[in-house]
């Protein structure tokens, strides 16, 4: 299994292999603000998280990577606004996307970041 490090280069090699161009937030020891890789394009960026997970996460983990990235960066005054947020892990989140919990949490979000959009339920194939 990659470490955290090794998932996150392998995070980034794919979003190079799709076209876009990344580039890793942060060095070590800094603060993330809940974002691992950067990727803009024009004035518009997506910042993605990278959590190698050895199991599926439940609903609870990828609330509490949300609710970090909300209050340390989207809270931030300074830092851009990205269009999109993408939670990174190598298992399908199906189960988590059809579950009632995380519904509620998703919409709960949206009302306070209306443009909020979540991995591959809104964004695409995942």
């Amino acid at each position: 299994m990659l470490g955290g490090e090794g998932f996150e280069k392998l995070c980034f090699q794919l979003l190079v292999n799709d076209g876009k161009s990344p580039r890793f937030f942060g060095k070590s020891g800094q603060p993330d603000y809940g974002a691992d890789i950067i990727s803009e394009e024009g004035d518009s960026r997506t910042i993605y998280q990278c959590k190698n997970l050895r199991a599926m996460p439940s609903v609870a983990p990828i609330e509490k990577t949300v609710e970090k990235f909300e209050k340390e960066w989207l809270n931030q005054m300074e830092l851009p606004k990205p269009i999109a947020y993408v939670f990174c892990c190598p298992h399908h989140l199906k189960d988590v996307n059809d579950n009632v919990e995380w519904t509620l949490f998703k919409d709960e979000f949206r009302t306070f970041h209306r443009d909020a959009a979540f991995g591959h339920d809104e964004t695409g194939p995942g």
